[in-house]
């Protein structure tokens, strides 16, 4: 016993060895994938006039997730705040970005209630959309659109319901056997929807009959919110958690062509995560899209071809204007990128970690956006910050405060900028 004890003290009394050599850090970039330098340039600009919007229907605007230059007044103030539900948890979050149509801001809380606010931040009415057998802890997530005179809600509990956008009636509600947290998309007489099981639907606005169904590949990870689909005159644009993006024909639902958002970030866990973070987004005949993990693409909106590929994770839809694609990236980073060839123009640092201090580091900024809108680009964060940047040269040009911080998109209707925050509640600024 006691020859034990010497051992363990003889043990305990050795110095560290001390390899020499340089000191890598572990969540650095590996050999094979090295970082991307590129001075700031103030490169030159074309920008369309910021043209006065009175609806935000869809996310990113419309249908193509697309609606290039809005009207904004060029300081921006906040006007009023209202409460629009349950606010963030640990488990629940607020995830849904909110839509704009008829003098009307809609929301969807972190417990599946649908809101109604007026433009000038009165409550119109609410609608509870948790299913009787069901509590409304045990799901978060959702999406919203507007169309065909009625508002889609899909939601978390596996449902897509349809509301009277003036007194929240439901119309009808089609159950799934998946969680649908992704926004719908809708025009004419069908509503889009992809669920969470690697699977897609074209249901009838009126009744909510199933006019067809198609086969994704499923996936064992996907990201809360997901990644809405797009339409372009001819095809619907169909993300899945799988990584692929599929067209199909928006009257007879047969594929087009099926494109593959390819590589990932190495040496970074949410790498190993595939689903689509950058929605589809329609510019003319390109579409642009990308996953968080490390791959953004333009593709050929009628092939599918890839126009280019750039290293670079999206954490949200690009925004393609001017010649130039604009987008968050996975480093914290607002982005300019060449329209043609996905070569980085600039990129600037945005705040990284909500607590800067060492041993503090537990939580990460989640930037929303961006948006440009009055000539700026608008970024939301949930660090209690909005912040606008110029579109030439990315500079800093002005921010304003979010209380308790952002937790939605931008999305700007009759030049007026709405946002959720975490708390709940829906902020206007003009």
């Amino acid at each position: 016993m006691g020859l034990i004890a010497g051992l363990a003290l003889l043990m305990a009394c050795e110095r560290e060895l001390i390899l020499e050599g340089e000191r890598l850090d572990l969540r650095a970039l590996t050999v094979s994938e090295p970082a991307e330098v590129v001075a700031a340039r103030a490169a030159p600009i074309s920008l369309p006039s910021p043209a006065a919007n009175s609806d935000w229907t869809h996310r990113g605007g419309d249908v193509s997730h697309s609606i290039p230059h809005p009207a904004l007044s060029g300081s921006l103030t906040r006007v009023w705040s209202a409460p629009i539900g349950a606010a963030e948890s640990r488990r629940q979050r607020i995830t849904t970005d909110p839509v704009v149509a008829g003098g009307r801001i809609f929301t969807l809380d972190s417990q599946a209630r649908v809101t109604a606010t007026s433009t000038n931040g009165e409550t119109l009415w609410q609608r509870d959309l948790v299913p009787s057998h069901a509590r409304a802890e045990h799901a978060s997530g959702g999406g919203l659109a507007v169309g065909a005179g009625r508002l889609f809600v899909t939601s978390a509990f596996g449902s897509l319901t349809a509301l009277d956008p003036a007194t929240g009636d439901v119309a009808w509600t089609q159950r799934f056997d998946a969680p649908v947290t992704a926004p719908p998309v809708v025009a004419g007489q069908r509503v889009y929807v992809v669920s969470n099981e690697g699977a897609a639907y074209a249901v009838d606005v009126e009744n909510g009959r199933l006019q067809s169904r198609i086969e994704g590949l499923p996936s064992a990870s996907a990201v809360a919110g997901g990644a809405a689909p797009a339409l372009t005159s001819r095809l619907v644009l169909l993300p899945f958690a799988s990584g692929d993006l599929v067209a199909t024909l928006r009257d007879s639902g047969i594929e087009v062509w099926r494109q593959r958002v390819a590589g990932r970030r190495q040496g970074q866990a949410y790498g190993l995560v595939s689903d689509i973070t950058g929605d589809p987004v329609v510019a003319g005949n390109t579409v642009f899209i990308g996953n968080h993990a490390g791959r953004v693409m333009a593709l050929d909106t009628d092939s599918g071809s890839p126009r280019w590929t750039a290293r670079e994770g999206s954490n949200g839809p690009v925004w393609p204007v001017g010649g130039s694609v604009f987008m968050l990236n996975d480093r914290g980073e607002l982005v300019r990128l060449d329209g043609a060839t996905g070569e980085r123009v600039w990129a600037v640092e945005l705040p990284y970690y909500l607590d800067e201090r060492e041993r503090r580091r537990a939580e990460i900024v989640a930037h929303h956006g961006p948006v440009l809108a009055g000539g700026r680009l608008l970024v939301a964060s949930n660090d209690g910050l909005l912040r606008g940047f110029d579109p030439v040269s990315g500079e800093l040009i002005e921010q304003v405060e979010v209380p308790r911080g952002a937790t939605t998109n931008p999305v700007v209707a009759g030049q007026t900028l709405y946002l959720v925050s975490t708390d709940g509640r829906l902020h206007a600024y003009r």
